[in-house]
């Protein structure tokens, strides 16, 4: 299936109520030189994560491959390293032990949207690999952990620090986080709060889209505020108190819309914004744009291992012969 721009924008935001005290301010763009490492033609590349031989793992929505990227080798050739049964959009991926990852698809078409009861999790495991630091021939071992699930969809995916077999789960459609057990496939419904849920503000109607964990919050975007957030939450995922806002991006009837972000160990947000923009947001909410212009319909970020290089995946632009591109920065 090849999916257009506009198609693209509303599978990717798919697949609390008050403000943060400190002002929300805008710098200018800061000067990187980003290199474009990847373009796949047709192919919409929805989310990215980073083994720890460097390699880069990229869910797709299309066929719902999983491929794999050396991007310190010149001309590196992406590689299928996995794949779901019968699925067209792979979503969230998450690492939940060493080389070892927790990944989200559904089943995707035009006349039905996401289909009610399709959601898979499988666990794929690399650290099985004896084939060298990277050579990505060897598939990993791969096991579903929920299959024909009603939960979710479920989009950005992230482990608990202290209980890494669970993952919290973004429910774009129904503005909720869901917790998942990866060992046993229980799940049950973690976080409710106003700001997860799609609000009357911008163009998309989908609710919390991205989540990361930095010390006692769960980050989070929310595409229809073009908000990215936090709440305070518990070792096992359960809120503490109301989420709050951390930055707001665009205003009155901009065409903004926030998907999935990363954070660094200074508490840094980087944050993907559609339709063409990357922000740096300091842990004081001010924001910069980092990219401008040169990403076509960012979906999701990383950032190496060493944290010296920011990786940006897009859905591309399927009307402008422009395929889902894997974008480098250093930082």
């Amino acid at each position: 299936m090849r999916v257009s721009l506009s198609t693209a924008v509303l599978v990717a935001a798919a697949l609390s109520s008050s403000a943060s005290a400190n002002p929300i301010r805008t710098t200018r763009s800061s000067d990187h030189q980003p290199r474009e490492l990847l373009q796949l033609p047709g192919i919409w590349i929805e989310n990215i994560a980073v083994r720890h031989n460097g390699d880069l793992l990229l869910t797709t929505i299309g066929k719902g491959d999983i491929y794999s990227l050396n991007p310190s080798r010149p001309n590196s050739k992406p590689q299928i390293v996995a794949e779901f049964d019968q699925i067209s959009a792979a979503a969230g991926i998450t690492e939940i032990h060493k080389d070892v990852f927790a990944i989200t698809g559904a089943q995707y078409s035009l006349e039905v949207g996401f289909t009610p009861g399709s959601i898979q999790m499988i666990r794929a495991d690399f650290s099985k690999d004896r084939c060298g630091s990277h050579k990505n021939t060897t598939a990993p071992a791969i096991d579903f952990i929920l299959r024909g699930s009603d939960v979710g969809p479920l989009n950005g995916l992230v482990s608990l620090p202290s209980h890494p077999s669970y993952v919290l789960g973004a429910d774009s459609t129904k503005g909720l986080v869901w917790r998942v057990d990866t060992t046993s496939g229980e799940a049950e419904v973690a976080i409710e709060d106003d700001l997860l849920t799609p609000g009357p503000v911008g163009p998309y109607d989908f609710g919390v889209n991205g989540l990361k964990i930095f010390g006692d919050y769960l980050y989070f975007t929310c595409t229809k505020r073009r908000a990215l957030g936090r709440v305070k939450i518990d070792e096992f995922g359960h809120k503490v108190e109301p989420a709050e806002l951390v930055a707001v991006f665009g205003d009155g009837n901009s065409t903004a819309a926030t998907d999935d972000f990363v954070m660094d160990k200074k508490g840094n947000a980087f944050v993907t914004v559609r339709p063409n923009l990357l922000y740096k947001v300091s842990p004081d909410g001010e924001k910069t744009v980092v990219m401008n212009d040169t990403i076509v319909a960012p979906a999701s970020v990383a950032l190496s291992r060493n944290e010296k290089k920011l990786f940006v995946v897009t859905a591309g632009d399927e009307a402008a012969s422009i395929g889902g591109q894997v974008v480098e920065l250093d930082i």
